[in-house]
């Protein structure tokens, strides 16, 4: 899911600086790409060498004007004299979780420590110590491999998230289920070696058995996960990057940054602003091939998370399989929904929701998140071609 772009094609961890007019120009579009798909297992992934391809439509930052300067009034709040002085944006990006991240900070604070991107390298590093299934050593890793149905104490960061991931499996009736890890390396979509090949029914029911959520719990006091089969394994790739993107912009704002643009694989959320203007945040279209922005939007305060279905599939006689698993039915999703875009005030809802009304498909998901009053955007194929389906501010 990494399209061609100036900033976002390259792996490498770069130096933070400060962008100039002249770059600002050079560089027309953030390609944020990589989307929070349950069954992508890019989140809390392997390290760079090892990140398996990436999929879905990217959710991109938006050119701010159309001559490409960024001398344009200090962000609000900013305390500045004179509105006409260049604004300042400091940036870094690296890899993590089997992608990339990119952080973008406006008018960073004077008490803004000079090694903030090794900072921000730390944290990112303690998600995958928790939350990893491809670090052997990682709190979830270890939970996995336990075939004890005792409370496991594990850190509450993790609690959280997985309590949270238990909390939209009931709103979707097991349409979002981090226990679906099994069937996805079935479907030749997991980190194992793939066959390309539809499995048979036999091994599709006795997977059913492994997975599960009724079988997983979670608790914050004292923070500890319980699974109800031995045999039950957690994979958190749907809404550990989301998380990690609240981790940074927490992180950030504890060193007193107002105005941020934090994006993992595709995940973003943002915080003030740039200048005397909101972020801009834009959503692909899901083709594959193009860049193409379907529709882009200022963004102040939030998150937005896409997820798609078009990028890895493959076919066997003769009949398309997406890597969308829907853990309910232990198959791929059949529906015309190509994608999903979710803005939330927290990066890890909108990740995990866009991969929920993903598996959901259109007219079910669009049910759901006018029932859960969730700002979405679903682009569903017709024809040859796209329409948008949209909620909420989306909608605005």
């Amino acid at each position: 899911m990494r399209p061609p772009s100036a900033e976002a094609s390259s792996p490498r961890a770069s130096s933070p600086r400060a962008s100039s007019p002249r770059a600002a120009s050079a560089r027309a579009v953030l390609a944020a790409a990589g989307l929070g798909l349950l069954i992508s297992l890019t989140g809390c992934g392997p390290p760079a060498s090892e990140a398996p391809a990436p999929a879905g439509a990217p959710a991109a930052e938006t050119p701010r004007d159309s001559a490409g300067g960024e001398a344009a009034a200090e962000p609000r709040g900013s305390g500045a004299a004179d509105a006409a002085q260049p604004i300042t944006v400091i940036e870094a990006r690296g890899r993590t979780m089997g992608t990339t991240y990119s952080v973008k900070i406006a008018s960073p604070p004077p008490t803004l420590p000079e090694a903030w991107q090794l900072q921000v390298d730390a944290e990112l590093r303690r998600v995958n110590d928790q939350m990893s299934t491809y670090l052997k050593s990682s709190e979830l890793s270890r939970f996995n491999r336990s075939q004890s149905t005792d409370w496991f104490e594990v850190s509450p960061e993790t609690a959280e998230v997985v309590q949270y991931a238990l909390e939209v499996s009931r709103l979707t009736e097991g349409a979002f289920d981090v226990t679906v890890a099994p069937l996805i390396n079935a479907w030749s979509f997991g980190p194992e070696q793939r066959t390309n090949q539809p499995p048979s029914e036999a091994t599709l029911q006795r997977l059913l058995d492994q997975v599960g959520y009724q079988s997983l719990e979670a608790r914050l006091e004292p923070p500890a996960l319980r699974k109800g089969k031995p045999e039950l394994t957690v994979d958190l790739s749907a809404i550990a990057k989301g998380h990690g993107v609240d981790r940074v912009v927490d992180l950030l704002a504890g060193f007193g940054c107002e105005h941020l643009f934090v994006e993992i694989g595709g995940e973003v959320r943002v915080a003030g602003g740039r200048g005397d203007r909101d972020w801009g945040i834009g959503v692909q279209q899901p083709d594959g091939q193009s860049n193409q922005i379907m529709t882009a939007l200022p963004l102040a305060d939030g998150a937005v998370a896409t997820s798609g279905d078009y990028r890895n599939f493959f076919e066997a006689d003769g009949q398309r399989f997406s890597h969308t698993i829907d853990p309910r039915s232990g198959r791929p999703v059949q529906d015309p929904l190509a994608s999903v875009s979710v803005m939330a005030n927290n990066c890890m809802k909108a990740d995990a929701w866009a991969t929920a009304i993903n598996v959901l498909g259109h007219r079910e998901g669009l049910r759901v998140a006018r029932e859960q009053q969730l700002d979405v955007m679903l682009i569903v194929r017709e024809g040859d071609g796209y329409v948008s389906v949209k909620t909420g501010v989306f909608d605005g």
